[in-house]
């Protein structure tokens, strides 16, 4: 095969052979990304899939919950892919009220997922998760490879959220560790719940991991830690996933207010992760820890972000002012302010929330939680018309639009992005 190149009108074939680059993240077209949303009539509610994919494991799953007003941890929903026709919504209870939106991405090459669930007992803090490469039953190659989680619960008290926010954290290629900081809350009467983990491990071929840990402590004044990479990246072709646990085995703690655990996390710079959360009152065990992935591609896929909100990263293009509902925003890249097509049959949104300063209430979840929507030109955030307190909130968004045909590698080296 040659390549083409033609310059000043005169066209000259190159005997430099073309091949397709090893591991390409190829997304299956025209339904790469299927999404809808689900009313929570049942607590475990199935969902047909409008696409049969073709392998659960090279496809993964994204979710969103839009709890009602004054709603407590029950609310927690989590999303299984079951089989190729089927994903199972489930809540700790049934409320037609809290509606859930949900993506499925699949790819034809490239990546492969590992899914389970995990129960973490009442009285345990952690769980260790084994876990192995789904085509080769190997470790999984952690310079490529991310975790994502949902957590669920029956529990109802609306004051111990610290038992329902857990770091992922992959310790070897072989080992997933779920770690909650508090199972025991004296201000809640002693109340020690479990709490389901559905997880997902997911190995890229073309990406390349960054992965580490942060802290907000509780004295942080600006609410805000800064977190420098090994190895700086593209922002245009990079993304961030994390998550985030809060409080600790003590009578103080973050208590169930979203305003200190509940947290954005933002790519900054080529060099620079930033999380912030809403507010902080120096007050022991409201610490918030992070465990962090970055996940730089090299296959094409392309990634925009932005935030919205009353509190703005300075130099971005686009913002709303929440709490209008819904808020949208225009999907304008950071760098230009250019406004950029998004192809939503290969693309899913991961938005991360952080509640308003003058929110301190232990029922915010409501508030605080957000559905992301596509178009070609807009991503729309909503919550709740009913919630319960109205705080302001921001929100920090990345649209990550896949690759869908095979990338080639030059005969020297370098990728063609198609």
């Amino acid at each position: 095969m040659k390549t083409l190149r033609c310059q000043l009108s005169l066209c000259l074939f190159v005997g430099v052979t073309l091949s397709p680059s090893v591991g390409a993240a190829v997304i299956r077209q025209p339904v790469g990304v299927q999404t809808g949303t689900v009313n929570m009539n049942n607590a475990a509610q199935p969902v047909a899939l409008p696409t049969p994919v073709l392998n659960t494991s090279r496809a993964f799953v994204i979710c969103y919950y839009l709890p009602p007003g004054n709603s407590n941890a029950t609310e927690r929903a989590t999303c299984e892919l079951n089989s190729t026709t089927t994903l199972t919504v489930t809540a700790g209870v049934a409320d037609p009220n809290n509606i859930v939106r949900w993506y499925v991405v699949e790819f034809l090459s490239g990546v492969s997922v590992q899914r389970g669930s995990t129960t973490i007992a009442a009285g345990s803090l952690t769980a260790a998760v084994p876990i192995a490469h789904p085509f080769t039953a190997t470790p999984f190659d952690l310079t490529n490879t991310f975790a994502l989680i949902s957590e669920r619960t029956t529990q109802t008290s609306q004051v111990v959220d610290e038992q329902f926010t857990l770091l992922a954290q992959l310790t070897t290629g072989s080992n997933l560790q779920l770690t909650r900081t508090q199972n025991n809350n004296p201000n809640a009467g002693n109340v020690s719940s479990a709490v389901t983990v559905v997880w997902q491990v997911i190995q890229i071929d073309s990406a390349s991991v960054q992965t580490g840990t942060a802290t907000i402590l509780q004295n942080q004044t600006v609410n805000t830690v800064a977190v420098t990479l090994a190895a700086p990246i593209d922002m245009t072709r990079t993304f961030l996933v994390f998550t985030r646990n809060g409080g600790a085995n003590n009578a103080t703690s973050i208590n169930g207010d979203e305003t200190f655990y509940q947290t954005t996390g933002e790519i900054t710079n080529s060099t620079t992760l930033t999380f912030r959360r809403g507010r902080q009152n120096n007050t022991n065990n409201t610490q918030i820890n992070i465990a962090w992935f970055v996940v730089r591609m090299t296959d094409g896929t392309t990634v925009l972000r932005n935030v919205c909100g009353p509190s703005l990263t300075s130099g971005v293009a686009a913002a709303a002012t929440m709490p209008a509902n819904p808020a949208t925003c225009l999907t304008r890249d950071s760098f230009t302010g250019n406004l950029i097509n998004i192809d939503t049959t290969r693309s899913v949104p991961i938005v991360s929330i952080r509640d308003g300063t003058n929110s301190a209430q232990t029922a915010d979840l409501d508030d605080s939680s957000w559905q992301a929507a596509l178009t070609a030109t807009t991503i729309t955030l909503t919550r709740s018309t009913n919630a319960s307190n109205v705080a302001p909130a921001t929100a920090a968004w990345q649209i990550v639009q896949f690759n869908k045909n095979p990338n080639l590698i030059e005969g020297d080296g370098r990728e063609i992005f198609p």
